[in-house]
Order: C-alpha cells, then structure tokens, then sequence
C-alpha cells in the first residue's frame, strides 16, 4: 500500500475548533495527502477474469433451466418417473445459480469493503492495523475468487454428469415414440 507515513504534526501546526476562520473549509473535504491511491492491479485482473466467468455460468443455469422446463409435457395421470427427474434437475439448476448470484454479490463488496479499509489508513496513517487490513482484504478476496472458480468448474461437471445421465428422460420424459420438437 503506497500510502506514506506522515511525520508527526507539531504541536504548533495543530488548531483548535475555535481558531477556524471559514465555516467552508470545514466543509471540504481534503484529499489525502498522499494523493490518488491505486487498486490492487492483480486483484483487479483476476476479477476481470473471473466476472465473466461467474456472468456466464448463470447465463447457462438460465438457458438450461429453459430448455428443460419447454421439454416438460402436459400434465397426464400415471408415467411421470421422467417428469420427476426433469424437476430433480430443475431443483438443482435453481440451487446453482442461487450460488452463482451469492457469488457476484461478493465480488461486487470487495471495492466497497477495500475502499473502506483505505480511506481508514489514509485518515490514520500511523495505525498500521488499517494497512494490514487492506493486505488481509486483498488475500482473503484472492482466497475467495481461487474457491469460485472451483465451484464454477464443479457446478459445470455436475450440470453435465446429471444431464448426459439423464438425457433420455430430460429429452422424452414420457417415453414416447414420437420425436420432440427440441
């Protein structure tokens, strides 16, 4: 973190709350003084990486879950064993991308939770706590995209294990002779 570490303010250079001239400069807002404060480039690269990644996985829970949901036949009496494990697999299409969405949720905090931690060390930069706290938020978001995209390659596996093992059913849940129209 490239913020520097001020000395410490003479005892001359402090002023009171009653010496303030204008009511306006109190109303500004100074920068810091160490200036403009970069994001974490790598953390930064990785989430544009990875975004996609998690948009796309949830566009493929969207469309599947639509594909399956057309393939459902009209409600019949009796032969629905096809039927069930279609929504089997819905269930478990909607539990994804309900993941999915907690994924981009988190991402979406990291710049919220960070910013917060810098504009603390740059208000105290003496604390050194505040510093590590950034460094920490930025393991701990590494930690998390790293999981991510694990999950994500989990969830594709098991999206494609349930449905290639179930692609009859999925496709002609009722058994029938004639073709489907998908």
């Amino acid at each position: 973190l490239d913020i520097p570490i001020p000395d410490p303010p003479k005892p001359e250079d402090e002023v009171m709350e009653t010496d303030k001239e204008d009511e306006n400069e109190k109303k500004k807002k100074k920068p810091p003084p160490c200036g403009f404060i970069k994001a974490n480039e790598k953390i930064t690269t990785l989430l544009d990486r990875v975004k996609p990644e998690v948009r796309e996985l949830k566009e493929t829970c969207i469309l599947v879950s639509c594909w399956i949901q057309h393939l459902i036949p009209k409600i019949e009496d009796g032969n629905d064993f096809g039927v069930a494990i279609q929504e089997k697999i819905l269930e478990r299409i909607t539990a994804i991308k309900t993941k999915v969405e907690g994924f981009q949720t988190s991402l979406a905090k990291y710049y919220s939770e960070r910013g917060d931690a810098v504009a603390k060390a740059s208000k105290e930069t003496h604390v050194m706590d505040y510093r590590s706290l950034v460094h920490e938020r930025d393991e701990a978001l590494y930690s998390e995209l790293r999981v991510t995209l694990l999950d994500i390659r989990g969830f594709y596996a098991e999206l494609y294990d349930i449905i290639s093992k179930n692609q009859d059913k999925v496709t002609n849940p009722k058994g029938e002779e004639k073709p489907s129209m998908y």
